[in-house]
């Protein structure tokens, strides 16, 4: 092991890492050491200094102080503890009255529903549904041939329901099983 500290890589090169380590740290670290050893001082000064207050009260200040500040610090991480594992970040798309949405949610709301094949998710255009007689319409993928049936003439219809619902889903927490629903529709 002593030939290691003494070969010339090591001695080339560990060594003024190792320097240029140690000078960065303390460069960054001595300048406020001063800050901190004034402050250290004057909480010292505080304490041995005489008071009206007793000094029992000056703890009971301090410990009471210290309890306040963790227990809002301790609420205030439950509360985004909860928020994050409640609310969904990338509910983004679904499958919704037998097609597969996609949409955007933005500050002012759910934008940009678009449907798409639940099997070969190619993207589906008004041109793709046919209405019928009877009511609602069907429509034929271009991609992969699935034919499907919707119960409204449009599909700005559709588009609208899927709104609805997926924001239903969205408050409920049926956003959950999601990717559950698209897998199994393929």
């Amino acid at each position: 092991m002593s030939t290691f500290w003494k070969h010339p890589a090591t001695v080339g090169i560990a060594y003024p890492l190792f320097v240029a380590a140690v000078s960065a740290i303390a460069s960054f670290y001595i300048p406020s050491l001063a800050p901190m050893a004034r402050m250290i001082v004057t909480l010292i000064h505080f304490l041995a200094t005489d008071v009206t207050l007793p000094r029992w009260v000056f703890w009971i200040w301090l410990v009471a102080t210290v309890g306040a500040i963790g227990f809002v610090a301790y609420m205030w991480w439950d509360v985004k503890r909860d928020e994050a594992s409640t609310i969904p970040t990338r509910y983004e798309s679904d499958i919704l009255f037998g097609l597969r949405w996609r949409w955007r949610i933005t500050a002012f709301g759910w934008d940009d529903f678009t449907a798409f094949c639940p099997s070969c998710d190619n993207q589906l255009t008004m041109n793709d549904f046919q209405p019928l007689i009877t009511g609602g319409s069907t429509y034929v993928c271009d991609s992969c041939g699935r034919p499907g049936r919707m119960d409204e003439h449009f599909i700005q219809e559709t588009a609208k329901r899927a709104e609805k619902e997926a924001q239903r889903r969205y408050r409920t927490g049926g956003w959950k099983d999601a990717q559950k629903r698209i897998e199994q529709a393929k």
